[in-house]
């Protein structure tokens, strides 16, 4: 329980970091240059996480157990190319939407 209450609150600030340094970057790059590549580097790490985390939990829920890397590898590019990745995952969250709905009306 406390490792996926840990999970869940990296994965929230895995969202709002990247965020918040999109704002902030504009400030420190004309102030403090040398501030900005960290922050950048930490920025990207957070994103990556928050993709990696949502191909697993997409995967775990789709295979109702958790998800091995190389079952979840594919949607996490299908996540990283979005413009694509879209097109094959959102039919997929929907069949998992209306397999949750049937099962809580049913």
């Amino acid at each position: 329980m406390k490792t996926n209450k840990f999970k869940l609150l990296v994965f929230k600030l895995s969202i709002f970091y990247p965020l918040a340094y999109f704002v902030f970057a504009i400030y420190y790059m004309l102030t403090n240059g040398w501030v900005v590549m960290p922050m950048h580097i930490a920025a990207m790490v957070f994103t990556f996480y928050a993709m990696i985390f949502a191909a697993k939990t997409l995967k775990s829920a789709e295979l109702s157990e958790s998800a091995k890397v190389s079952e979840y590898l594919g949607d996490f590019f299908l996540i990283w190319f979005y413009p694509i990745g879209i097109w094959i995952l959102q039919p997929r969250i929907h069949k998992i939407i209306e397999k949750q709905n049937k099962n809580t009306t049913a």
